[in-house]
């Protein structure tokens, strides 16, 4: 397009449009993207008029009919697709289009009107408040599985004994913790599938915003699902995972993998189709966060090789063999610790970053996306935590009726009452033999015993009796509390 073309009308004459400023109204700008930008609404002759009208001097703006800025408009955008259609000019850095002109100067300089006016659905199935309830929800009970953990192997290393209220809390977290761990799996697998099908529609579909945030949540939930799992284990050493949870996290492990290599993750820009992330998205991820992105992303593939060096090989391999390899047992510690530090990490850094992306894209859009609407798919994804909370509530309420019940001291005032009981005593029974009571040391290391079973541990009431063996040589004896 000829920037100095110039249409002459019986009263004015056009001025080159490159020479024109089209940003001096927002609002004028914004209802013509609208119509402009918006598929199958047209542009609208009105709209169309007063865009043109605005950028005109302000000495001509009084003089054209709307009709004439409509022909005028209209004559420009033929002569350019003719020229796009014949290759008959070639625009470049130092040749830009004049066009830009008309729709990408005012655009980026109106941006927020322009925004706010284009109409943009978001992206509800990752973004919508029912998703980002159920992943905050997520993130809170897998990091407080994490740390009550942490804080019983501290006690255990310790040598202390946790009260009574403390060791119902460790024991009701640690009984929900299988249903929590198999809850965020299969809410991880269902959130691989989804992703794989949005990536599988991106020519139709594709936004960036959605590729990017459904990598983003793929991440998030494995994450939130293994951090806690993986800190359990190391503090219950007893407590083996199953195959069917194995093979779970390895169908989980291959769908991540396939979600990492079809999202524009590695890409320098996205590839966009749709006219809002055209205009409103590109600075929102911008190159540096993409760059932290390809970071994560290598992380993530090493975390995950590293889970299946440590943990499905093993599980694989003892079926066949009597040891795994030694160089597997040496690692495994320092292993789980970079794992469970990394997937903390990963959880908390992608659940912030998702929340602060879709803060910007409601703010972008003037809050009118459907972001904020709740759905179908949102409510199922808030019920996958309530079995679990159920559960903890049930296990709450059943150890303290029990306690209560039962009336069983709590291990710390046990510990302290066991220290005033008397040395070791000797009495005649009447076989004349001598039969030693138990020392104090030996009744409070069976009440930390007792204590640190937990809720499945054998309760006793203040009168009930404990029979022990005192030897082959010795009549039974007993302990009455």
């Amino acid at each position: 397009m000829n920037t100095n073309l110039r249409f002459t009308y019986p009263n004015w004459t056009a001025p080159p449009i490159a020479q024109l400023n089209f940003s001096t109204n927002c609002t004028i700008v914004a209802a013509w993207a609208r119509t402009w930008l918006s598929d199958g609404v047209g542009v609208d002759d009105d709209a169309t008029a007063n865009h043109f009208r605005q950028a005109l001097p302000a000495n001509l703006q009084g003089i054209p009919s709307d009709g004439q800025l409509v022909d005028w408009f209209r004559t420009l955008l033929a002569i350019r697709k003719r020229d796009r259609m014949n290759n008959t000019v070639l625009y470049n850095s130092s040749n830009p289009d004049p066009w830009f002109n008309v729709t990408v100067n005012p655009f980026t300089a109106c941006l927020e009107n322009v925004c706010q006016a284009i109409p943009w659905s978001g992206v509800p199935d990752i973004t919508g408040p029912g998703v980002m309830t159920s992943a905050w929800i997520q993130a809170v009970l897998a990091t407080t599985f994490a740390l009550l953990s942490a804080w019983e192997w501290l006690l255990r290393r310790k040598g202390n004994v946790p009260g009574r209220k403390l060791q119902l809390v460790f024991s009701a977290f640690s009984e929900a913790l299988d249903m929590f761990t198999n809850g965020g799996l299969i809410l991880s697998l269902c959130i691989n599938f989804a992703a794989l099908v949005l990536i599988s529609q991106r020519n139709n579909v594709g936004d960036g915003a959605q590729l990017a945030l459904a990598h983003d949540m793929a991440v998030f939930s494995f994450a939130a699902c293994g951090f806690p799992a993986i800190v359990h284990e190391e503090v219950h050493k007893e407590n083996d995972k199953s195959g069917s949870r194995n093979l779970i996290l390895l169908i989980n492990f291959v769908l991540y993998a396939v979600v990492g290599n079809m999202a524009p993750v590695f890409s320098v820009k996205f590839e966009h189709t749709d006219s809002w992330e055209v205009y409103c998205f590109w600075d929102i991820i911008p190159t540096e966060r993409r760059v932290t992105m390809l970071v994560v992303m290598i992380i993530t593939y090493v975390l995950w090789t590293w889970l299946l060096l440590f943990f499905v090989l093993p599980w694989l391999l003892k079926k066949h063999f009597v040891k795994v390899a030694g160089w597997l047992k040496m690692g495994r510690k320092v292993v789980n610790i970079y794992i469970m530090a990394m997937t903390a990490f990963l959880m908390w850094y992608m659940l912030l970053t998702v929340t602060v992306v879709r803060q910007l894209l409601l703010q972008r859009s003037g809050f009118g996306s459907e972001d904020l609407r709740m759905s179908f798919g949102q409510i199922l994804s808030l019920g996958t935590w309530l079995p679990v909370i159920i559960e903890l509530y049930y296990l709450f309420k059943k150890g303290l009726l029990e306690a209560r019940n039962d009336g069983v001291p709590d291990g710390q005032a046990a510990a302290k009452d066991a220290s005033s009981v008397p040395p070791t005593d000797t009495s005649i029974d009447g076989a004349g033999q001598q039969s030693p009571e138990v020392s104090d040391e030996g009744t409070g290391l069976l009440l930390m015993d007792m204590q640190r079973s937990g809720l499945s541990s054998h309760r006793v009431s203040n009168r009930s009796v404990i029979s022990l063996e005192s030897g082959p040589e010795q009549a039974p004896r007993s302990i009455t509390f």
